[in-house]
């Protein structure tokens, strides 16, 4: 009966532990730190910048990425990103008068490791 229990309860940890799959996976290893940007099929993200995590939701918008965090953010963090399949990047927007245009310095863009979003989100550009 005890092992019964036992592995009752390894398993429900197993399960609720295990990882989320990423729909779209994007990462550039930098000099001191890395960017990272993970989409996820519950249309959660997860970014990295350098020595920052922040999560939230996202919602796609033709070939654009906005990002919703689950806290209130200041500051200059990354609120959009064009998906850039030919050139394999997604970049950095920024909102200039109203509009969504690509951040002028994009040191910020992310080189896109895994797309598995829906076909009519990878058309190229």
């Amino acid at each position: 009966m005890k092992n019964i229990l036992l592995l009752a309860v390894l398993f429900s940890f197993i399960s609720c532990s295990a990882k989320k799959q990423s729909l779209f996976y994007a990462f550039t290893d930098g000099f001191m730190d890395w960017y990272e940007l993970k989409l996820f099929h519950d249309s959660s993200f997860d970014l990295h910048i350098p020595s920052v995590d922040y999560s939230g939701f996202y919602r796609i918008d033709g070939d654009s990425i906005f990002l919703s965090y689950k806290e209130k953010q200041t500051g200059d963090i990354p609120q959009a990103y064009l998906i850039n399949t030919k050139k394999q990047k997604i970049d950095e927007l920024i909102l200039f008068e109203g509009t969504y245009i690509i951040r002028q310095d994009n040191n910020r863009w992310i080189q896109i490791v895994n797309n598995n979003l829906p076909n009519d989100k990878k058309k190229p550009q």
